[in-house]
């Protein structure tokens, strides 16, 4: 395809990318976040075309010349490579939503057994005393304590120190 013709094609659906925008929002991203996705998907649309297309010249009836994909128009390529750019915008930030509420939710219950066990013992609390709380493995909390901030002591992690044999598989340590 032509570099001209690239250019065409950007600037003619430019606009596209915004009403398409918002015609898709559901709030997971910044409608501005989302517009940048959609010219993401407004490249991804073009190389599609381009790879496909032969020559790169549009015919008289808005369908890619030589672009054998059952009929679609070169409108319908590129509102279906922006809109999907949009919907993997939101797809992505739903999930790292989700991660972040169960990190959240790691975090509190952390906190919330540190300052039980504090009371309780009238000193800072062990790994151990911490995963044995919680009833998770200790590597497990020192990965919550890191994700905090919290800073963990030389003799507290060795003091704690999980033997590679016992070590949460799952979890990806070594």
């Amino acid at each position: 395809m032509k570099e001209a013709r690239k250019l065409g094609l950007t600037e003619e659906f430019m606009p596209e990318v915004e009403e398409i925008a918002k015609e898709v929002s559901d709030g997971t991203v910044p409608m501005e976040d989302l517009i940048q996705e959609g010219y993401v998907g407004l490249m991804e649309g073009i190389a599609e075309l381009d790879q496909e297309g032969g020559s790169g010249d549009e015919d008289d009836f808005g369908t890619f010349s030589g672009y054998d994909d059952g009929g679609l128009s070169t409108e319908e390529v590129m509102r279906g490579a922006i809109r999907k750019a949009l919907e993997r915008a939101q797809k992505e930030a739903a999930a790292l939503k989700k991660k972040d509420d169960r990190v959240i939710v790691q975090v509190e219950m952390l906190n919330e057994s540190i300052s039980k066990l504090t009371d309780e013992l009238g000193k800072k609390p062990t790994i151990d005393e911490i995963a044995n709380d919680l009833r998770i493995p200790q590597d497990k909390v020192l990965d919550i304590l890191k994700l905090t901030g919290e800073d963990i002591d030389a003799e507290d992690r060795a003091a704690n120190a999980v033997p590679e044999d016992e070590k949460d598989t799952d979890s990806g340590s070594h």
